[in-house]
């Protein structure tokens, strides 16, 4: 009987963490629902950043895969603090958390200090994946 207790308890926890994540998910995803797909070539317009296309695309990619969101829908004037942001409540499991990761993963292949890094918008974060290799 307290096996089962148990185990009950386990599964009920999972789906818990499973429905958060979810529904993270697709608030983040209804942001952008109503937003036009970008070409890669406005984007490029849009910044005003000296990189390159290749550079744009896997930023974007990256992104896309963190907060499940098509990369054309994705503006350099995102915020991460508002138009990415977790849902209440569920800050410490959210995909801002996959994100910080990947920023300070990025800024320790360029020999860069996270401590000085500002990382707000889509914008930055391209800039910081534009940075070469130290």
């Amino acid at each position: 009987m307290t096996v089962v207790l148990i185990m009950a308890l386990f599964l009920s926890s999972l789906i818990g963490v499973w429905m958060v994540g979810k529904s993270e998910k697709d608030a983040i995803r209804n942001r952008f629902v109503d937003r036009t797909p970008v070409s890669i070539d406005k984007l490029m317009d849009m910044l005003d950043l000296d990189v390159g296309q290749d550079c744009v695309n896997n930023a974007l990619e990256d992104l896309s895969v963190i907060f499940h969101v098509q990369k054309e829908l994705i503006l350099p004037t995102d915020r991460f603090d508002i138009e990415f942001a977790a849902l209440k409540g569920s800050e410490l499991d959210s995909a801002i958390s996959a994100l910080e990761l990947e920023i300070t993963y990025e800024a320790k292949k360029r020999g860069i200090d996270t401590q000085n890094l500002n990382i707000r918008t889509v914008r930055d974060f391209i800039a910081l994946k534009a940075i070469p290799f130290r």
